[in-house]
């Protein structure tokens, strides 16, 4: 009887810590110089994430799914009914196909002039602002900067360098003032471990990106050691405010699994160049 007890004590408490809640989260994302103020709607329902994003209206404009039991991240574009699929295999196709784009281009560029060069940089950077750029990398240094009050969470600041140039502020709050904070965490997670297969996909034979993807890993990485959730990130470009992410509010709720899919009427496009 006491083995019984014991043991059906012992798969309560398993699936108890395997029983995650539905969580439902909203943030609002302001860029400086515009009078639109955009939403983000986040889902999560058993490890699977939905994001909503709302640019100034009520409706979303484009949804992102990530799917960590299929490890993939589904795209959603509402106004064209459309979307496509990011997974390991499609990432791998995609930088393979990139990497021989920028092989043709650094081998053009060597015949360039310098005046031409140029030209081709200014024509690019607005589209793809790395693309001719192979920066060094540099280690991102976070340093406390006092502590705040944000939308009702209090929140330690912290500021971010690369180099001499601060180019982000978080403001952490405590994992206890969230609601469904596990269930964020988690997901958080794991999406952040899909990302890192991207990053490594596209930095491995190319400088694509390789210095601004691995500054951002890097910022992750610290951020994950302040055992906190960023209510509030500023970021920062030459000097001066360039866009304000807030967090607004969570809470435990009941969200449909059908939500995590592409709707019927959608039509599936292909990742390529």
């Amino acid at each position: 009887m006491i083995k019984l007890v014991l043991n059906t004590a012992l798969l309560l408490t398993l699936l108890t810590f395997n029983t995650y809640s539905d969580v439902m989260f909203e943030m609002e994302y302001k860029q400086n110089g515009s009078e639109k103020l955009d939403k983000t709607n986040a889902y999560i329902k058993n490890n699977l994430l939905k994001m909503d994003f709302l640019e100034g209206g009520s409706t979303p404009d484009a949804s992102v799914i990530f799917r960590s039991d299929k490890d993939e991240m589904i795209t959603l574009d509402h106004k064209e009914k459309s979307y496509f699929v990011m997974d390991k295999s499609s990432m791998n196709k995609f930088s393979h196909e990139m990497n021989s784009v920028m092989a043709q281009m650094d081998e053009a560029m060597k015949s360039m002039t310098p005046e031409e060069r140029e030209m081709m940089k200014n024509m690019m950077k607005d589209k793809m602002p790395n693309i001719l750029e192979h920066n060094e990398y540099i280690e991102p240094v976070l340093k406390n900067a006092g502590t705040d009050n944000v939308n009702g969470y209090k929140c330690t600041k912290y500021d971010v360098y690369k180099g001499n140039d601060k180019t982000r502020q978080y403001c952490v709050t405590d994992w206890s003032n969230i609601n469904g904070s596990e269930e964020i965490k988690t997901t958080m997670i794991k999406m952040s471990d899909f990302m890192e297969e991207f990053r490594k996909t596209f930095t491995s034979g190319t400088k694509l990106f390789d210095s601004s993807l691995e500054f951002e890993r890097n910022i992750f990485l610290q951020m994950s050691k302040l055992n906190g959730f960023p209510v509030q990130t500023i970021d920062y470009e030459d000097g001066t405010v360039s866009a304000v992410s807030t967090f607004l509010t969570s809470k435990i709720t009941t969200i449909n699994i059908n939500s995590f899919q592409p709707p019927e009427n959608y039509k599936k496009q292909k990742l390529d160049m």
